[in-house]
C-alpha cells in the first residue's frame, strides 16, 4: 500500500494516521535550499566567466605578440635585402685585382653584420 502524499509539498504520512502538516515549513526549507544552490551556481558561473575573460585577454596578448613578431620579421627581411643590395654594389665597385684582396674583408664584415647567417 502506498502512503498518502500532499500534492503541494510532497509530505507523506502513514495510512490511518493524521496527515496534518504545514506546507509552508516544507516549502520554506526547499526555497532556502534552492536559493543556496542558486548562489553556488552563480558563483560557479562568475568564476567560469572570470577564467574565460582571462583566457581571452591572454589570447589577445598572444595575437599582439605574433603580429609584432611578424612585423619584426618583415623588417629583418627588408634589412637583409638592403644589405644584399649594398654588398652587390660594393662587389661591383671593387675592380678585379683589388677585389681579390678586399673580398675576404667585405665577406667577413657582412658575416659579422648578418650574425653568421
Amino acid at each position: 500500500m502506498s502512503e498518502p502524499t500532499c500534492c503541494t509539498c510532497g509530505h507523506t504520512w502513514r495510512t490511518g494516521q493524521h496527515g496534518g502538516h504545514s506546507c509552508a515549513q516544507v516549502l520554506q526549507s526547499r526555497l532556502e535550499a534552492t536559493e543556496a544552490e542558486n548562489g553556488r551556481l552563480k558563483a560557479d558561473r562568475d568564476r567560469a566567466n572570470g577564467y574565460a575573460n582571462q583566457a581571452a585577454l591572454e589570447l589577445d596578448g598572444l595575437r599582439q605578440q605574433l603580429a609584432e613578431r611578424d612585423q619584426l620579421r618583415a623588417e629583418v627581411e627588408a634589412m637583409r635585402a638592403q644589405r644584399d643590395k649594398m654588398a652587390q654594389i660594393l662587389r661591383d665597385l671593387v675592380p678585379g685585382c683589388r677585389w681579390r684582396f678586399m673580398r675576404p674583408r667585405i665577406d667577413q664584415a657582412l658575416q659579422e653584420v648578418d650574425g653568421g647567417n
